[in-house]
């Protein structure tokens, strides 16, 4: 529900969905093989309406995608790059949300884990009556964001190519340390 929320921050957005399962393959996630390409010898899939051709993305039951499908998904949370065959195509992410209802348990999945900079866990509805909306999916898409508040491609872009002349205040590098050991803090107080 977030994710479908915060597709409509944008203008325009390109949203794409998927529940994972350990049998999710590529094509399910990055689109299936053009068999075009592969009649001229290239390796090529057809992205159109598949996450890379997507700016807010959502994938359910992360951690239960296979190892193949997470590697890929690292260069695409990483640098905004997707291997289509031998050509990089640049992923316009605005918005990559996640969910699992477990941890990674696997070695070696904690690459893939750290590139999420934000980790939530979300208790259980305890209202009846929100519970109640979220199984008859009554508030899906409620109060659709106005248009005149959403954000267009080129202000994202404007953005992204201004934060390198930000400079944080000593202040405010203080701030973020102090809140990042709280934040680890409590984390291992958890484990």
């Amino acid at each position: 529900m977030i994710a479908r929320r915060l597709k409509q921050a944008f203008r325009d957005s390109r949203y794409y969905e998927y529940l994972m399962s350990r049998f999710s393959t590529p094509d399910e996630i990055f689109g299936p093989v053009s068999i075009k390409s592969l009649q001229e010898d290239k390796y090529e899939r057809k992205t159109d309406g598949y996450l890379p051709n997507a700016n807010v993305m959502f994938l359910d039951a992360i951690f239960k995608s296979s190892p193949a499908i997470m590697n890929a998904l690292l260069t695409v949370l990483n640098e905004r790059l997707y291997h289509n065959g031998s050509t990089p195509v640049h992923v316009d992410v605005h918005g990559f949300i996640a969910a699992s209802n477990e941890l990674a348990q696997e070695d070696g999945l904690e690459a893939f884990s750290d590139r999420f900079i934000t980790k939530l866990v979300v208790n259980p509805i305890e209202d009846e009556g929100n519970f109640f909306s979220m199984i008859d999916g009554s508030d899906t898409d409620k109060d659709a964001v106005d248009e005149s508040l959403q954000l267009n491609v080129n202000v994202v872009q404007e953005i992204r190519e201004n934060l390198e002349n930000v400079k944080l205040s000593e202040d405010a590098r203080q701030f973020i340390t102090t809140l990042r050991k709280e934040i680890w803090l409590r984390i291992s107080m958890l484990n």
